[in-house]
């Protein structure tokens, strides 16, 4: 197993820009309950309408709407790794992913 350290030179990063990285932290973290609850709420009604268990709605809905917060949020935790990682400005961290890995490379 690789052994992690941190040298002088990461402590220093860390230490210059405490908060590297924290706009796209702070979109993924402000959306994430409003995706989340938006998509339950949309779906388990639907759900009810067609018969399906009350227990079968609520985890139905919960397992739909983690999966859509996941799908449409995560590009934000990548883009502010690779920010943090590179310390890069932020349209650099995006032209980067793009024209390197291309869509696949946001998840």
């Amino acid at each position: 197993a690789k052994e992690f350290r941190w040298i002088r030179e990461d402590v220093l990063k860390v230490v210059r820009r405490p908060y590297a990285g924290i706009a796209p932290h702070m979109l993924f973290y402000c959306s994430n309950g409003v995706v989340r609850f938006g998509v339950y709420d949309a779906v388990r009604p639907r759900l009810a309408e067609a018969g399906v268990g009350r227990r079968a709605q609520t985890f139905l809905a919960g397992a739909l709407a983690g999966m859509s917060s996941t799908v449409v949020l995560h590009p934000f935790l990548v883009f502010k790794t690779v920010q943090q990682a590179n310390r890069i400005p932020a349209a650099e961290v995006a032209l980067e992913l793009r024209r390197r890995e291309g869509i696949r490379g946001w998840y």
